[in-house]
């Protein structure tokens, strides 16, 4: 599918708001539409074939949004990944990526021509780039252990990546592996599991991969997780937009398995500098588009793994962020941030709060702190705003519809879904303070999977 472009142009949260969704989502509505007419029970057959929208990216001229489709494949036992773009203006949409292997994370470029995405069609998980002109997809990165989570400098000269890396360089295993090799080994440390995924003898550090030479540079040469893997948050590294400063968020004591002390530092060459000094988890950092604020998300208390979250600001003097002096952007309020996205002017943050058993997009303006609840229905995650500041593109999802890509309309406050989306047969297009409008039809057949 994808071999040229010629136009245009997980890990689970077992939290009960997710279990929901699994759940809920794949109603009658959601089976074809002569299906839903017989009104019968959903089956595992019409379950498998539900196909999942994802981690929603718009353009930097808000014009386009890429985004994540995922097709189960019961025969390979796993999910199949595609990226998509959709138009904002006309809701028209049409896969971007194919081939071997899966297509996941699309990251526009600061100057929107270029898509990078992670891509296992070659040596395991790396960093890809496609032109949006046209031409063909190229591999970046060549990491042995593969690379997730890009994040493009601001000069677009290369992208920041997280990837595993053996550590220490010598272990005990290797000694002991001569005529009769083994697997097995010897752990020291408490946190030599996390989840599923087993710790022992690796690190997660960040590196910076160029674009047009490939070359990866380790950033945090550290006996630590880079960023934190415990305790962490909704995206765990930021570049400021003059591509001076980096934030990550780590768990630097030497015990990370029974205490939650994750804190922000600066990486300023080799070292990393300790910015803020919570006893309880900071993570979620971003610089504001000025480049006047540092944000982050803060729980307050040591030990607490479910307290509540805060939206904390620190001022930037000199490209010299001050962590002593943060300011609670939330104070006073009972409720949490679970993540957020700066406002192009920087005057305001729209925030993702769970109130009541939905997830609400709030703004927050700044410096002021007033908050007003600009979409109010359903589940929604991943906003994102354009560059006029006042149109969002999310994910929204209901008890009986699952996850698409949203956009509200400015005068109507109506939402739109991207069309060709996961969900088939019919939907109303509704949104936070909006009235019904006509019902439209999304074809299950739009959406096809190549080979």
């Amino acid at each position: 599918m994808e071999g040229r472009n010629v136009g245009m142009l997980g890990r689970w949260k077992i939290g009960r708001r997710w279990v929901l969704g699994i759940i809920l989502t794949f109603q009658l509505s959601n089976i074809p539409t002569v299906v839903a007419a017989q009104k019968r029970a959903i089956t595992f057959d019409d379950y498998i074939a539900l196909k999942t929208v994802s981690d929603p990216q718009l353009s930097p001229d808000g014009k386009w949004v890429a985004y994540t489709v995922s097709t189960p494949s019961l025969q390979d036992n796993r999910n199949v990944s595609r990226v998509w773009v959709v138009e904002v203006a006309t809701g028209k949409s049409r896969q971007l990526t194919g081939g071997p292997g899966s297509d996941r994370q699309p990251r526009w470029s600061p100057d929107g021509k270029t898509l990078a995405f992670i891509s296992t069609r070659d040596s395991g998980a790396q960093v890809w780039v496609l032109p949006i002109a046209g031409g063909d997809a190229r591999k970046v990165s060549s990491l042995a252990d593969g690379a997730s989570d890009p994040i493009w400098l601001p000069d677009g000269s290369g992208l920041l990546v997280v990837s595993d890396i053996k550590w220490p360089p010598h272990q005990e295993i290797d000694q002991r592996n001569g005529s009769y090799p083994t697997e097995a080994r010897i752990w020291t440390e408490l946190m030599w599991r996390h989840w599923d995924d087993f710790r022992a003898g690796k690190r997660q550090h960040l590196f910076r991969v160029g674009v047009a030479t490939g070359t990866a540079t380790d950033l945090t040469p550290v006996d630590h997780d880079v960023p934190t893997i415990a305790t962490s948050g909704d995206g765990d590294v930021t570049v400021s937009p003059d591509s001076k400063d980096i934030l990550v968020a780590m768990h630097a004591d030497t015990s990370v398995a029974d205490n939650t002390n994750v804190d922000l530092y600066a990486v300023d060459g080799p070292v990393l500098r300790r910015v803020t000094t919570s006893p309880g988890a900071d993570n979620t950092p971003r610089y504001s588009p000025d480049n006047h604020w540092a944000s982050y998300l803060s729980m307050e208390r040591a030990g607490f793994e479910a307290d509540r979250v805060r939206l904390m600001l620190m001022r930037r003097n000199d490209g010299m962020t001050e962590g002593a002096n943060a300011i609670d952007a939330t104070a006073g309020w009972s409720l949490s941030v679970g993540s957020y996205s700066w406002c192009p002017n920087s005057k305001c943050v729209y925030a993702v709060v769970e109130e009541r058993g939905r997830d609400k997009i709030y703004r927050i303006d700044i410096p002021s702190f007033r908050r007003s609840v600009v979409v109010s229905s359903g589940v929604n995650t991943s906003v994102q705003v354009a560059p006029d500041g006042r149109t969002l593109v999310y994910l929204h999802q209901t008890n009986t519809q699952p996850a698409e890509v949203w956009v509200p309309r400015s005068r109507r406050s109506i939402c739109r879904r991207s069309k060709n989306s996961a969900s088939s047969a019919r939907w109303a297009i509704r949104c936070s303070g909006g009235r019904r409008s006509r019902r439209a039809s999304t074809p299950r057949a739009d959406i096809r999977s190549s080979t």
